[in-house]
């Protein structure tokens, strides 16, 4: 069966409201998994089959398909990919500053967030069952990406668990707040800037804690 060379792709057709921002895969010796909007893979066709190459993220150089009648389905050739994205928090008064954006009200578990600096990582699943439908629903203040949720980790020493969310409430957690307004708008448009920036294959943020 004979296949083209490999091309790099990166994951973008995804931003409807049925993927939501990530692209379904199947990953060899794995089974059903998802890679998120902006991941960058190397693929090969075959008829009726896109083999990929995952080349960042948790699932970095997993092999994994596509089975699909369409050639690179969810992918495409080019993506503007920009550098790493700069985040501070104020704990004290919960004001997020993020570069290119007006400062934001959060919601943060003050004792469950040390002061320091932090990384934060390329998400690597959907929160399906820790998100409402109302957070996803675009008619009442909600967004179709809440269910993507960005893991931080400090630079020095290991992390527990510890994200930047779209909701109302925060457990050791930085929670953009959920308000029947426009407040979707806010959590859409830090999804589409944080994953369009890169330190490392890994990495698309510094966070720092002040």
């Amino acid at each position: 069966m004979q296949a083209n060379h490999d091309v790099v792709l990166y994951v973008n057709d995804v931003l409807d409201k049925v993927a939501r921002g990530w692209l379904s895969i199947n990953i060899e010796d794995f089974g059903k998994s998802e890679i998120c909007y902006s991941t960058k893979v190397s693929a090969v066709d075959f008829p009726k089959r896109t083999e990929l190459t995952i080349l960042e993220g948790v699932h970095k150089n997993q092999k994994a398909n596509l089975d699909n009648d369409n050639m690179w389905p969810g992918l495409s050739r080019f993506f503007n990919i920009e550098g790493c994205a700069k985040l501070i928090l104020n704990r004290d008064t919960s004001i997020l500053r993020i570069e290119g954006f007006s400062p934001i009200d959060v919601i943060v578990d003050k004792g469950g967030i040390n002061k320091g600096k932090y990384y934060l990582h390329l998400p690597s699943f959907q929160h399906h069952k820790k998100t409402p439908y109302i957070y996803l629903n675009e008619t009442i203040g909600g967004s179709r990406f809440a269910e993507t949720w960005f893991e931080f980790s400090p630079v020095l020493g290991r992390g527990h668990g510890q994200f930047m969310h779209f909701g109302r409430f925060s457990s050791g957690c930085i929670t953009v707040p959920y308000r029947k307004e426009s407040s979707g708008i806010i959590w859409t448009n830090i999804f589409l800037m944080l994953l369009r920036a890169r330190l490392n294959e890994t990495i698309i943020g510094e966070l720092e804690v002040v």
